[in-house]
């Protein structure tokens, strides 16, 4: 009988695992972000996660000048001017390329960006 409660035990523990957290899934495409407007000086391109936030580095934290989605369309962005997408935003989703971002008062301003599925 004992036995039996235990194998009942680890099927039951087994069954229901830990907690688990949402799975972020990348999406297909990348951003690219540059320190200058019209996407020159260093630059950098990264695949992001749906949902998921991605801190800047030190090399892009409020050092950034242009932002775009490639390809274009595929999904939708928002910056943030706080590391783990906290503080403020431009007040948008960014679907097509912003070669300046003092357009949308942003200019040096990101430390964090979340995209998500258009």
């Amino acid at each position: 009988m004992r036995f039996a409660t235990i194998a009942t035990l680890s099927f039951i523990t087994a069954a229901l695992g830990a907690p688990s957290a949402k799975r972020q899934e990348q999406l297909n495409g990348n951003v690219f972000f540059c320190t200058e407007k019209d996407f020159t000086g260093v630059c950098a391109r990264t695949p992001p996660t749906d949902n998921g936030c991605k801190s800047l580095d030190d090399t892009f934290n409020k050092n950034i000048s242009s932002f775009r989605i490639e390809p274009e369309g595929t999904f939708v962005c928002l910056l943030w001017s706080d590391a783990n997408c906290q503080g403020s935003n431009p007040g948008g989703w960014i679907r097509a390329p912003v070669a300046d971002l003092s357009t949308i008062n942003f200019e040096n301003t990101a430390s964090s960006y979340q995209c998500k599925s258009a």
